[in-house]
């Protein structure tokens, strides 16, 4: 008997390894046109991944500078191929055919998270539900936000203005919970008032569903949800989703992530943040006090700028993943029916060739002189496309307000560099180490 459970246990892994090696090398066949890191068999790129998430996205990083001539790389975790795009070129040929709409496998493992809403759905369910929904962001809804958007900016001042004494303030966690209360009450019409009690729990559960997910999309067995959930990996997961569930499922990270990322950035850059105040002080008369108003906004030109540099340096979805229902030209060449694609969006904003000197803060960029020449698809902060971001308009509104309230009663310093905060690619772009920033009272 033992004799037979062993030859059985010893077919079965033969069994396994031959599988992993046809398709393996089978992958390696169709991707062979294709330029990227030198793989290993079986395991593919795994061992270069790192161990955490800051590290996966310093190895992207480095991977997009190594192939920023080709515009992409593919990569192999274990035996399945992905290609990384993060050229204009083929970005918009990947954007404007809803042929290409399907999202990558890797979004089913938000399921249990966000059900089959917007972002999940597909072909007739989708569109029937952005339908339904694009009237809610149109700009006479949007400025009915504003008294909201007002309120809780203002409740994010007061807090930050009880910090201006020297002290290294965190700003990630309660800019969630300001831009958590402005989603509660113009999406769900309730005022939570996250800002004045302790949502901590909530703020640590959406961080470490963004980090699990992003183990998922690397580690092959963490794939197969029958393993998955029997992990400790797993329980974590279903725990935080118990937390987040007993919350909210509308989203509000993005722009809390936008607007941390901004401010950290003006504080980085006091030069920058000086100009902005004085639009500030120009279009608001030195009114420190009164609301944001759309008209105000719009007359916010510099800060239009500074808001997009924001966003191309610090891009808040680093990546989109699709996955190819038919053969598609594109690399140089076609990829096959079923392939993986993931369209860099972080390392797009990073091209010299769009973005002179791309590490560079530079708000001017935007500048209508200097912006006329620049590939329509080389700035894709909220994507482009049919399944763009629906809620640009309401986070840039939302995102404007906040700025435009702090930075009338404060000024910011940080001595933290970009390196120093440990950027990671989770379901959006996190500073690992926190967003670390000293806040001072404008003199009147």
């Amino acid at each position: 008997m033992a004799v037979e459970l062993f030859m059985g246990i010893l077919w079965a892994a033969f069994a396994v390894a031959l599988y992993a090696i046809s398709r393996y090398y089978y992958a390696r066949f169709k991707m062979r046109k294709l330029v990227g890191p030198p793989p290993l068999p079986i395991i593919g790129n795994l061992h270069q991944l790192g161990e955490d998430n800051p590290a996966f996205l310093r190895i992207m990083l480095k991977w997009s500078e190594d192939y920023r001539d080709a515009g992409y790389f593919v990569m192999f975790v274990g035996w399945t191929p992905y290609v990384m795009i993060f050229n204009p070129r083929d970005m918009e040929t990947m954007l404007c055919d809803s042929r290409f709409d399907t999202r990558s496998f890797h979004y089913d493992f938000f399921r249990s998270w966000l059900n089959d809403g917007l972002l999940l759905s597909q072909g007739e369910k989708w569109l029937t539900r952005r339908k339904l929904l694009t009237p809610s962001f149109h700009f006479a809804m949007l400025k009915k936000f504003n008294v909201v958007f007002n309120d809780h900016a203002r409740t994010f001042t007061e807090k930050l203005c009880s910090w201006a004494d020297g002290r290294e303030v965190d700003l990630a966690t309660p800019m969630s919970l300001c831009t958590l209360d402005v989603a509660f009450e113009t999406i769900l019409g309730t005022n939570a008032r996250t800002q004045l009690g302790h949502q901590k729990s909530y703020v640590e559960a959406i961080d470490a569903i963004g980090n699990i997910l992003t183990m998922r999309s690397k580690y092959p067995w963490y794939q197969y949800e029958e393993i998955f959930k029997r992990t400790p990996l797993g329980r974590k997961w279903a725990e935080c989703v118990s937390i987040a569930h007993r919350k909210s499922r509308q989203g509000h990270d993005t722009t809390a992530t936008a607007t941390s990322f901004a401010l950290y950035l003006l504080a980085r850059h006091t030069d920058v943040q000086v100009k902005v105040q004085e639009e500030l002080d120009r279009v608001f008369k030195n009114n420190r006090e009164r609301p944001v108003t759309t008209d105000d906004i719009q007359q916010l030109d510099y800060l239009n700028c500074v808001i997009k540099e924001c966003q191309r340096m610090l891009t808040t979805i680093p990546y989109i993943g699709r996955r190819m229902d038919v053969p598609v030209r594109a690399c140089g060449t076609t990829l096959p029916k079923g392939t993986s694609v993931y369209l860099g969006l972080f390392f797009l904003h990073r091209d010299p060739a769009q973005f002179p000197d791309p590490l560079r803060f530079d708000p001017d960029r935007f500048l209508p002189e200097n912006s006329k020449d620049r590939h329509k698809f080389s700035f894709l902060p909220f994507a482009a496309g049919n399944r763009n971001c629906i809620g640009q308009k309401y986070a840039v509104l939302e995102q404007k307000t906040i700025i435009a309230t702090v930075l009338r009663k404060l000024s910011l310093t940080s001595s933290q560099s970009i390196d120093e905060m440990g950027l990671a690619a989770a379901m959006v772009l996190r500073a690992s180490n926190g967003i670390k920033v000293k806040i001072h009272l404008r003199e009147e």
